[in-house]
């Protein structure tokens, strides 16, 4: 919308990662203990995979143990001046787990005598990888900076690490949208290679992206299609993630080069309060807020809110009062085996157009040719243009089932019900005849379209976890059901030109009331499929595959009034 924007400010309070996270860490490295060391702790009471995390970054040593075991219970809090060791205790305390110390000055929570959620007796439960908890404020991918942690919701295994995915998938993390103050996702794109934009065909709304020399590749957010011109703005933005090759296993049509997703903020357990300002050229201001944390007497419930509002004067060609709001609240509840998750998104865009000047042709000219006038001249109005609305409503379930056959199992669920639409109009020339004199008629039309597309998508799936000393093995069985109507009518109104400028002269309203063509649209895809990553070898090999069908039933109905 506009360029050299600059400036963020904020303030961030680090907390810790949610129970669901697979790792617990601290960001600040290893430490030998210290038998005699004390530590001020000021831990509140929340999930105990948090309450632990607080205190490995509070002592600067790391604690590792699965996940699993820590979701649903609840500890703290812990206050004063103790010890590793005896903070843990009280974390720790009723929990049938105990502390033992690990290799190079770490601790490892270990199940003690007796079952423990279906451990044996006396069992170590094994360690997992470190994962920083300092990374991205609310993230649910574990990103390090510029780093990324999962590989996101591109293949259906969202909490799969990056680094064990045997296909293509480029990620630009949130500290990389922060560290280069991007204000759009199609500028986000821009860092990830093999990918070029285009601007889109009327001039307005965002680009065309070609992955791998294939054009009209997708735009998905949040693993769902979106398909609209509109871009979701840049503050709901957690990271973008860009996969390169097929893309069946997401939407069940492939879009050979690839396709761009969109991942959205999330509640999160960490106090965010973070407040951004941005300026830019033409009068162009941003500011934007981003909350989250817990909600207070509700245990087990985080949220996330996010609003954002942009405007400038006026773009180069003239256009007057482009502009941009968001609002998006989320909440989740996180209990013992079940989540329950709610979105809302609204936004509203009035988007600049390709604006040209149209300049009358010479005597020895037959049409007229297209001019961009000089940057800062005002030309046209606001009858030229577009606007985008977007309501989007949302929930997503998860409910662990438990063990069955040495699996652990879980039940998932995705719904998303939205209403987009979409104003579009831009000028063009319509020539009539040969021009032979400065005096001769030329005309001037606005082509347009006005589209409402009413989507409902809802995802489910299955998905079976198990572990032994020679691999891990992740097994999904999926159904996707995708519904989308839409109505699209098409405009077009004839202006003279105004000769003694060169310029047309358009009325504030259209004086063509009877659209020239109305499309009427319907699709839907349900498709099922089976999705198998094998990680083996001391996690030297990964093997990923996937089968999918489809089921596809779409009409199109074109009326001319």
């Amino acid at each position: 919308m506009a360029a050299n924007t600059f400036g963020t400010v904020g303030r961030r309070v680090r907390g810790a990662v949610s129970a669901g996270a697979l790792a617990l860490a601290l960001a600040g490295g290893c430490r030998p203990a210290q038998a005699q060391t004390v530590y001020a702790f000021d831990v509140p009471r929340g999930d105990l995979a948090e309450v632990v995390t607080r205190i490995a970054r509070t002592a600067g040593r790391p604690i590792v143990f699965p996940a699993a075991l820590a979701r649903g219970r609840m500890a703290g809090p812990i206050g004063g001046r103790e010890s590793v060791e005896a903070a843990l205790g009280q974390a720790l305390a009723g929990t049938g787990l105990q502390v033992a110390p690990g290799a190079g000055g770490s601790l490892t929570i270990r199940a003690a005598s007796g079952p423990v959620a279906g451990v044996p007796a006396g069992a170590d439960l094994a360690a997992i990888d470190v994962t920083d908890a300092g990374g991205i404020p609310g993230g649910s991918h574990g990103d390090q900076g510029f780093q990324p942690g999962d590989a996101g919701e591109t293949i259906r295994i969202g909490d799969a690490p990056a680094r064990e995915i045997p296909i293509s998938i480029s990620t630009v993390t949130q500290k990389v949208l922060e560290s280069q103050v991007v204000t759009s996702t199609a500028d986000a794109v821009h860092n990830v290679a093999g990918v070029n934009l285009t601007p889109a065909a009327s001039g307005i709304g965002r680009p065309n992206f070609t992955i791998r020399g294939f054009t009209q590749a997708s735009y998905n957010v949040n693993g769902m299609p979106n398909d609209t011109i509109d871009q979701v703005p840049i503050d709901a933005v957690e990271r973008v993630e860009v996969l390169k090759g097929p893309t069946s296993i997401l939407n069940g049509v492939s879009d050979l080069g690839g396709l761009v997703n969109v991942t959205l903020k999330q509640p999160t357990s960490e106090t965010i309060r973070n407040l951004t300002v941005r300026c830019g050229s033409y009068n162009y201001k941003t500011i934007a807020a981003d909350l989250g944390g817990r909600v207070e007497g509700l245990e087990g419930t985080t949220y996330r809110f996010v609003t954002s509002g942009n405007h400038a004067d006026q773009n180069y060609a003239g256009y007057k009062d482009p502009h941009e709001i968001l609002v998006a609240p989320s909440v989740r509840w996180q209990g013992q085996d079940l989540m329950l998750q709610g979105d809302l998104r609204y936004s509203q865009a009035r988007i600049t157009p390709g604006t040209f000047a149209f300049i009358p042709a010479l005597a020895s000219r037959a049409i007229a040719p297209i001019v961009e006038p000089q940057r800062g001249v005002p030309i046209g109005n606001d009858y030229f243009g577009g606007t985008t609305e977007n309501l989007t409503l949302s929930t997503k379930q998860s409910y662990d089932i438990g063990r069955i056959f040495g699996m652990d199992v879980t039940l998932n669920n995705s719904f998303e019900w939205s209403d987009r639409r979409s104003s579009v109009h831009v000028p063009n020339i319509f020539p009539i005849g040969r021009i032979t004199s400065l005096s001769g008629p030329l005309l001037f039309g606005r082509i347009g379209s006005d589209t409402k597309i009413l989507s409902l998508n809802d995802r489910f799936d299955v998905t079976l976890k198990y572990e032994s000393d020679l691999a891990k093995q992740t097994l999904k069985f999926g159904y996707d059901y995708l519904s989308s109507h839409g109505n699209s009518n098409r405009e077009s109104d004839l202006f003279r030109a105004i000769l003694a400028t060169g310029l047309p002269e358009f009325p504030r309203r259209t004086p063509n009331e009877v659209p020239l063509q109305i499309t009427r649209t319907a699709s839907t895809i349900q498709g099922i499929y089976v999705l198998d990553k094998v990680d083996t070898l001391d996690d030297r090999l990964h093997i990923l595959g996937s089968v999918r069908q489809d089921a596809y039933d779409s009409s199109s109905i074109n009326t001319i009034p």
